[in-house]
């Protein structure tokens, strides 16, 4: 298979289950994610990423200018023919944009980094979302890659502290 054009599935849905390239990508070619994928795409462009949810538009003259794509998760494509299809995978890209629109309004960057590691965590597991690499994170949401890392950090022993507190809740049950 080249990796410049995706086989098609014989499935129904019309899904691509390869990753996409980015040449694809940069000519103008409009697909869309389905709406079962377990993942969705950060795409670089520049100083700023995207992020692409299922069902969203991909492609087209909105991506020309990508740079990277990033599959975070088990993501397939499929090519929206109707114009109903190309509609609706719009409008759930433009939905996209405007949530991580409201991330963005928050002064605070240590909290962005929490909501957009929130938001994701709708459709990727926490090993999925450690996978991705700070920079981009730090590029959705306009904030230091540093600041990033910070957070993990602070996350990792938070939920460090709360498992050793079940653990000790749980050991005078046990021993009673």
């Amino acid at each position: 298979m080249s990796q410049d054009a995706p086989q098609i599935d014989n499935q129904p849905t019309r899904a691509l289950s390869v990753s996409l390239p980015l040449s694809l990508l940069k000519s103008g070619q409009i697909l869309a994610l389905t709406e079962d994928s377990k993942g969705g795409l950060i795409l670089q462009k520049g100083f700023y990423c995207d992020w692409i949810p299922p069902g969203a538009l991909v492609g087209g003259c909105y991506d020309i200018d990508c740079s990277r794509i990033h599959v975070a998760g088990k993501v397939r494509f499929y090519a929206p023919n109707s114009q109903q299809e190309r509609s609706q995978a719009l409008q759930r890209r433009m939905a996209s944009i405007s949530e991580i629109q409201e991330i963005l309004n928050d002064p605070s960057s240590f909290r962005r980094a929490f909501l957009i590691l929130r938001h994701l965590s709708q459709w990727l597991s926490y090993r999925e979302m450690r996978s991705i690499p700070h920079e981009l994170l730090a590029q959705l949401v306009g904030i230091n890659p540093s600041t990033v890392r910070v957070f993990w950090k602070r996350y990792l022993l938070a939920a460090q502290k709360r498992a050793e507190a079940r653990q000790a809740q749980a050991l005078p049950r046990i021993l009673t």
